[in-house]
């Protein structure tokens, strides 16, 4: 359902036909089409289904180390975290880089200060 709906609007069966068109190496007969669905919306939707996976995994961890099935990212401040994360990359231009680059080193620095060494 997900390959036929959006901005550019695909029959199902139109869908089909240019799925099978790239599983048999055959030309495209709308190559807009092929382009939209190929480059666009089955890599969006592989994307959806791995960070679904992982947010699943992450919640089944939780509960497993925590032993409790109602537990909450708040346990630990991981949504905490994530608000400073999103916060950041809105509010300063690159602002996911700078996470990146900053929360290691910011850690590193606390690590340092905490046990003294260096």
């Amino acid at each position: 359902m997900a390959l036929s709906l959006g901005r550019y609007s695909m029959n199902p069966v139109d869908v089909i036909r240019v799925v099978v068109e790239k599983l048999t190496n055959s030309s495209p007969t709308d190559a807009a089409m092929h382009d939209v669905l190929f480059v666009i919306r089955i890599p969006r939707i592989i994307a959806a289904i791995l960070v679904g996976g992982a947010l699943s995994l992450s919640g089944a961890v939780y509960q497993g180390v925590f032993k409790n099935l109602l537990v909450s990212p708040d346990l630990l401040g991981v949504s905490s975290g994530a608000c400073v994360g999103a916060a950041t990359s809105v509010e300063i231009p690159l602002g996911i880089l700078t996470g990146l680059i900053g929360a290691p080193f910011y850690a590193w620095l606390l690590w340092k200060q905490r046990t003294g060494v260096g």
